[in-house]
């Protein structure tokens, strides 16, 4: 497993506890090197139409050596992103993604 899985597992395992409504949390291994990409989905958050990446720098202090680029999804538009119905930003395959 690589350190950027490791980190991945470890901040999906995070989010979880903070978010226990998540109910899908996808890894993106083909992103650019050196960065953890995520998808995550909760009933917790309102649909918002559009699938926006957020973007943070890395904080080594607390163990993340790599920026994080995380997507954030209510189910409705999770629906939408299987259907093919909302695009994800260029550069994010589902193909190649992978649950955690």
């Amino acid at each position: 497993m690589s350190k950027a899985e490791t980190i991945a597992r470890e901040l999906a395992n995070a989010h979880r506890e903070a978010d226990p409504l998540t109910s899908h949390i996808l890894y993106f291994p083909t992103a650019q090197q050196g960065e953890v990409r995520l998808l995550e989905v909760s009933s917790e958050l309102p649909p918002l139409g559009e699938a926006v990446p957020y973007r943070y720098r890395a904080a080594p202090e607390h163990g993340v050596p790599f920026p994080v680029v995380l997507i954030l999804l209510a189910e409705a538009d999770w629906a939408q992103v299987q259907s093919r119905a909302l695009p994800l930003p260029e550069g994010w395959d589902l193909t190649t993604a992978e649950a955690i």
